[in-house]
C-alpha cells in the first residue's frame, strides 16, 4: 500500500491541503483575537452583571472553536455530514439569559465562520463596525436617549381590577407624562397581575407614587422596575 497516496487523499477529503501550518495558526490566532475584543465589549456593557465567567470565555473561545471544524470540514461534503451528526448528540442546557446575549454569541460565531472559510477581511471589518455599533448603542440607551419608560406591575384581586383601572389610571394621568397598559395576567385563582408601562414627569415623585398606590387596600403588592439599559 501506498501511504503517501493514502495521506494525500485523506488531506484532500479533510480539505486541509491547500492550508499550510503559518495559515491555520493565523485564522486561530485571530480569532482568538477577535473573540477577545467581542467579549471585552460584552463585559463592559453588561450593566446588570447577570452572566457568569463562563458565558464570556465562551465568547472568546467560540470564534476558535467554529474556525477549527470550517477549516477541517475544507470542501468534504463527507466531513461535514460527519460533523453534523456528532454535534447533533450535544445538548445545551444552560438557557440564553437574554436577548443581548444570544447576539454576542452569534456574532462570536459569525466571526468563526469568516476565519474559518478564509474571509479575514469581511471578519475585521464586520468586528469593527459592529463593535462600534454596539458601544454608541450602549451609551446612547445609558444617557437616556433612547428610553425614558420604566415598568410598573401591580398585584390585585381579581375582582377589584375593573374599579381599581380607573382610579389608577386618574393618578397616573395626574402623575406621568404618558403611561401604558402592557398586560393582564392571572397569577393565582383570585389574583391578577397588571402590568403598565409608564413615563414620569419627575423621577423625584415615584416613591410618592409607589407610597399612595400602597395605601390601597385592593393592592396587594407592586414592583417598580428601572429600565434596562444595557
Amino acid at each position: 500500500m501506498d501511504f503517501n497516496n493514502f495521506t494525500d487523499l485523506n488531506s484532500h477529503a479533510l480539505g486541509l491541503y491547500n492550508l499550510g501550518s503559518e495559515e491555520i495558526f493565523f485564522r486561530l490566532f485571530f480569532s482568538l483575537f477577535l473573540g477577545s475584543i467581542i467579549s471585552y465589549v460584552f463585559v463592559k456593557t453588561d450593566r446588570l452583571m447577570e452572566n457568569g465567567p463562563n458565558t464570556y470565555m465562551a465568547i472568546i473561545f467560540c470564534p476558535a472553536i467554529i474556525s477549527t471544524a470550517l477549516m477541517a470540514l475544507g470542501n468534504s461534503i463527507a466531513s461535514a455530514f460527519g460533523l453534523f451528526a456528532a454535534l447533533s448528540i450535544i445538548r445545551f442546557r444552560t438557557p440564553v439569559k437574554s436577548i443581548k446575549e444570544m447576539l454576542y454569541i452569534f456574532f462570536s460565531i459569525s466571526v468563526g465562520i469568516c476565519m474559518g472559510v478564509g474571509s479575514t477581511k469581511v471578519a475585521f471589518i464586520s468586528v469593527a463596525i459592529i463593535v462600534l455599533a454596539l458601544i454608541i448603542d450602549h451609551f446612547l440607551i445609558k444617557t437616556k436617549k433612547l428610553t425614558g419608560l420604566y415598568t410598573l406591575r401591580i398585584f390585585v384581586a381579581a375582582e377589584s381590577f375593573d374599579d381599581l383601572a380607573v382610579e389608577i389610571s386618574q393618578l397616573f394621568d395626574k402623575e406621568f407624562k404618558n403611561h401604558s397598559l402592557i398586560e393582564v395576567r392571572s397569577t393565582t385563582s383570585d389574583s391578577v397581575e397588571v402590568i403598565y408601562s409608564i413615563k414620569p414627569k419627575d423621577l423625584k415623585r415615584i416613591p410618592s407614587v409607589i407610597g399612595e398606590l400602597n395605601k390601597n387596600d385592593k393592592i396587594q403588592d407592586l414592583i417598580f422596575q428601572t429600565p434596562i439599559l444595557g
